[in-house]
């Protein structure tokens, strides 16, 4: 009985069949497909990514800065020729638009000129627009320079390239000697286009003004000429009453 049981054991044992595993090749290569698919898309995912992000930063950097910028300038200070000056040290790069504004302070009572540049500068083998920003008093060039980018890389500008023309177009609208909007249009490495705008808030440009206006006043309220009234009140063992006595003649 015992090798009747051992081979019986033996037989049972073969192992996979020719179908079986033609079936588990099959499956296990299904898998593979699906595994390398999904890995394709990882990494092909990687570089949107990294888009992403840099466009994000290229709004970051126009949106924090130049809102700002925009509500100090008065309407003529505004400059988007192309070969303009900063007025600062640094004087690199194409101008995409040249602000500059007055502000004098408390403590010493003198007329600050403060310049704010943006422009599109070639820096570690990428271009970019960067806000090169400085101040001070007379006629300048300022020293106290601060540059700093406010882009992602981006593609460089072409040959003839002019203002409000792609990868970088700046338009400004006008309203007599007012600015009321300002627009920048920047094309990405990646082809996407990414509007920025900004809009002055100055309360003078858009509220009348109130100088020349009567001061309202409140008239006051007429003497009273009836004659007074007198209040008695008389204590009994019931409850209290009040009665009202006239006046003397």
């Amino acid at each position: 009985m015992s090798i009747l049981r051992r081979r019986a054991r033996l037989a049972d044992d073969k192992g996979f069949t020719l179908i079986e595993a033609t079936i588990s090749i099959s499956i296990v290569g299904l898998i593979s497909v699906v595994l390398a698919n999904v890995f394709s898309v990882v990494v092909h995912s990687i570089p949107k990514t990294n888009e992403r992000i840099d466009n994000a930063k290229t709004l970051q950097g126009l949106v924090t800065w130049l809102p700002q910028d925009v509500d100090s300038t008065p309407g003529p200070n505004f400059d988007e020729s192309p070969g303009a000056s900063t007025g600062c040290s640094d004087n690199s790069g194409v101008n995409l638009l040249r602000m500059e504004w007055t502000e004098t302070t408390i403590s010493s009572g003198i007329p600050t000129r403060f310049i704010a540049s943006y422009r599109h500068v070639l820096s570690d083998g990428h271009y970019r627009i960067k806000r090169v920003t400085c101040s001070g008093t007379g006629a300048g060039p300022f020293s106290n320079t601060i540059t700093r980018a406010v882009s992602s890389p981006l593609p460089p500008l072409p040959a003839g390239w002019a203002q409000g023309q792609a990868p970088l177009a700046v338009s400004i609208v006008r309203s007599g000697a007012e600015v009321s909007l300002v627009t920048f249009t920047v094309t990405n490495l990646d082809g996407q286009i990414t509007k920025v705008e900004a809009a002055p808030k100055n309360p003078s440009e858009s509220l009348p003004t109130t100088s020349g206006l009567p001061v309202p006043t409140t008239a006051a309220p007429p003497p009273s000429t009836a004659a007074p009234t007198t209040t008695s009140t008389t204590i009994a063992a019931g409850p209290t009453t009040t009665t009202l006595v006239p006046p003397p003649p």
